[in-house]
């Protein structure tokens, strides 16, 4: 119980952070990743090969992100490796599949009722926090 609450503390502050400024902090990340591990030795819930593969859709997001021209943050990627370490590879596959859609729902509408710009920008944490709190509360 107590990493759903500094998951959710964490993607709170983040979430934030990338609405306001477009930017997620590192320290940010890295406290929340030690606390990850931390969890993850004390309290075991996870399986190496679940924390494994949660981590690795972190991973593939932030490579997305260095070799896909700016089409996702690095900081996105880099929060779901963290979040990788704390829900493992379903939790975090299904949280990003989850954010995904939710940013798709808004985006198709900003786009085709608003007439937005196709080159438009929105932050993504936003939508990973309303998946995550959709997900497990």
């Amino acid at each position: 119980m107590i990493q759903k609450g500094i998951l959710l503390g964490v993607f709170v502050v983040a979430a934030w952070n990338d609405w306001k400024e477009q930017k997620i902090h590192l320290y940010l990340l890295s406290g929340a990743a030690i606390l990850g591990i931390f969890c993850y030795i004390f309290a075991g819930n996870l399986t190496i090969a679940e924390l494994a593969g949660g981590v690795l859709t972190g991973i593939i997001l932030t490579g997305i992100s260095l070799l896909g021209n700016g089409c996702i943050g690095a900081g996105d990627g880099v929060m779901f490796i963290v979040s990788g370490i704390f829900l493992g590879f379903r939790n975090n596959l299904r949280l990003l599949l989850g954010a995904l859609l939710l940013s798709g729902i808004v985006a198709f509408y900003l786009l085709v009722i608003k007439k937005k710009d196709a080159n438009m920008r929105m932050p993504f944490l936003p939508f990973v926090l309303a998946a995550y709190l959709m997900q497990f509360f």
